[in-house]
């Protein structure tokens, strides 16, 4: 059935071809802000980008940084991320280049698998960032980063930024000279380090309300949109046949009726969830209406 819970990837992940080839281009030249509303599968594309730019062997760090609320929090997870992404191998030279920065680091054994390592290091990390010195810590860090892989181009997806940088403004905790840092570290590093970001909120709303709109302007936009009416229909005729239902058009109309434009992915699959769960060998576009009345408008 389709999926409804985290992002979509591989052979799960459904069209946006456009989206990606305008990521994937952009990331040539710029770093990405991808806007979209809620639900309309920015996290999977997100996961796309990355899988296809591994697939090239391109070094790739995700992070999902919806509930940090402080800077140094961030500078943390960014590092963890690298460590526990990386192969042994890796990881040495990560560490290696950290140790002039961060004497706790030394003491870490990165031949030890599992969480062991990486409890240490986030603890080593922990201890010697504070709030007075993320910034010359997390630029330390992004330079490690950069080493650790041979200075490529590393690319970093940062998924709900917005959402992080918004609970930093709510708590008070230094938002604005987060963005300015995240902003210099980007044109500092910029033949050296790409970056994906995105968020559930708006970032231009977020960083209005701190007068932060000139700090996130360098970043080159792809929007996405709900699925095209072509589109949706090749979705729900993909997920009905592969579970073994008979597609035809009016069934589709009649989805697409009920879900009503825009056509996002997340509701058109919530739909089929509903449809596929309750079926019981008549698939017709009364039954679909049914569904979407007493289940979707009411209690199924």
């Amino acid at each position: 059935m389709p999926s409804i819970g985290g992002p979509v990837m591989g052979n799960g992940f459904f069209d946006r071809e456009k989206e990606l080839r305008d990521v994937l281009k952009s990331l040539k030249e710029d770093n990405v802000l991808l806007i979209a509303p809620r639900r309309y599968g920015k996290t999977s594309l997100m996961r796309e980008v990355e899988r296809r730019l591994c697939k090239k062997k391109y070094p790739c760090l995700f992070l999902d940084v919806m509930y940090i609320d402080k800077p140094k929090e961030f500078i943390i997870e960014l590092a963890d991320a690298s460590f526990t992404e990386s192969s042994h191998s890796r990881r040495q030279k990560l560490v290696r280049a950290l140790k002039g920065a961060f004497s706790a680091v030394e003491e870490i054994d990165v031949s030890t698998m599992g969480s062991e390592a990486r409890v240490k290091f986030r603890a080593a990390l922990k201890g010697e960032i504070d709030e007075d010195n993320w910034t010359n810590k997390g630029e330390e860090i992004l330079r490690a980063i950069i080493r650790e892989y041979d200075n490529k181009p590393v690319y970093i997806l940062i998924d709900e930024l917005s959402e992080c940088v918004n609970n930093m403004v709510k708590r008070d905790r230094d938002a604005t000279r987060f963005l300015q840092w995240f902003r210099s570290m980007r044109q500092q590093m910029v033949g050296e380090l790409r970056f994906v970001v995105g968020g559930s909120v708006s970032f231009d709303r977020v960083v209005r309300g701190i007068n932060g709109l000139s700090f996130i302007n360098d970043f080159r936009r792809v929007h996405i949109e709900g699925f095209s009416k072509r589109d949706a229909m090749k979705f729900i005729e993909k997920c009905l046949t592969d579970e073994g239902l008979k597609f035809d058009e009016e069934i589709g109309e009649k989805i697409l009726e009920c879900i009503g434009e825009p056509y996002i992915p997340y509701f058109i699959s919530v739909f089929l969830n509903m449809l596929i769960q309750g079926y019981t060998g008549v698939l017709n576009a009364g039954y679909v209406k049914r569904v979407y009345d007493e289940g979707l408008l009411g209690v199924y």
